[in-house]
């Protein structure tokens, strides 16, 4: 009486005769999910807030909104000033910045 072995696929639990044909059995498994994964396109919605360089709205400071949007799934993009100069100087052209947020839409 002779003793076969037999391969399982860890993934599908399909069985073969020998473990190189399993291991080019799940490769092809791996094959099939990463070009799935090529495929998905992610999608973001976009916010914009303003903020104010004085300190904030009233009642919140800037660093407290830009963590609650955090905390909200945003993630912050940039942050720019309107009409900012081309050079640098000593004194701000403007009172206020713009911040960009994205997040994923599930």
């Amino acid at each position: 009486m002779s003793k076969e072995t037999v391969w399982e696929c860890e993934v599908c639990g399909d069985e073969f005769d020998t473990k190189k044909k399993c291991l080019i059995h799940e490769k092809n498994h791996q094959k099939k999910k990463s070009n799935n994964n090529k495929n998905t396109v992610i999608k973001y919605e976009y916010l914009e807030i303003t903020l104010n360089i004085s300190g904030g709205v009233p009642g919140k400071k800037n660093v407290e909104l830009l963590d609650e949007y955090g905390q909200d799934g945003w993630e912050l993009i940039t942050v720019v000033a309107p009409n900012a100069p081309i050079a640098f100087t000593s004194v701000p052209v403007t009172k206020t910045l713009i911040a960009y947020f994205k997040r994923k839409i599930n």
